[in-house]
């Protein structure tokens, strides 16, 4: 009877070894991220860009700051008789050179006159002569262009440009044939710029620019 109490108590015993054995837990692995494939993310999507409307050449609104040419033939008069009058020398050879023309003889000219013309190819010009003095003759230069009849250029161009003030009195010449000119004449030092114009049309003519010593 010992002996079968001994043996009971001994398989209790494991009984209780194993028990608290398969109750012991380990710690949970942490497992990986799973594995993301590259062509399942998609980029953040984009809003295309606005559309922008579009005006047509000439009607596109100026920027701040942008200077506005109004009328394009009085601005191109304009540029050519300032770069003009800023040249140190009016002779054949500048004007040669301003232009990118030859200039050759006025044909009904004398020998002995230094006037020298030519025919522009574009531009509100047509035409330019300059005349230089000879040594027997005293100091002076003068440029003449002649404005094309179909470039638009008017007395109105240059008022509101400010060229022809309201007080200037302008010289009329009554005999220069369809219908006569008036010009407009500033001078600045020994300079002086002629701005001709038809009498009753009030297009413009020709532009003058003269240089003579003071006396």
């Amino acid at each position: 009877m010992r002996n079968l109490l001994q043996r009971l108590g001994t398989l209790s015993l494991l009984s209780l070894v194993v028990a608290s054995g398969s109750c012991k837990r380990e710690p949970p692995s942490e497992a990986p991220p799973p594995a993301v494939s590259p062509l399942a993310v998609s980029p953040p999507a984009v809003p295309p860009p606005a559309t922008q409307p579009t005006n047509p050449p000439g009607n596109n609104p100026p920027g701040k700051g942008t200077i506005v040419v109004t009328n394009a033939p009085n601005a191109s008069v304009f540029s050519t008789v300032d770069a003009l009058t800023a040249l140190p020398q009016l002779s054949k050879a500048a004007l040669e050179q301003f232009f990118g023309v030859s200039m050759t003889h006025v044909p009904d000219a004398q020998p002995a006159q230094q006037y020298y013309e030519a025919d522009l190819p574009s531009g509100v010009f047509s035409r330019v002569e300059v005349r230089e003095a000879n040594p027997s003759q005293a100091k002076f230069e003068l440029v003449m262009l002649e404005a094309r009849p179909n470039a638009g250029l008017n007395i109105d161009g240059l008022r509101a440009a400010g060229r022809i003030q309201p007080n200037t009195a302008p010289r009329v010449n009554p005999n220069v044939p369809p219908e006569g000119t008036a010009t407009y004449t500033f001078r600045s030092g020994s300079q002086a710029v002629h701005y001709e114009f038809m009498a009753e049309s009030e297009k413009l003519a020709s532009v003058m620019i003269e240089r003579r010593p003071a006396p």
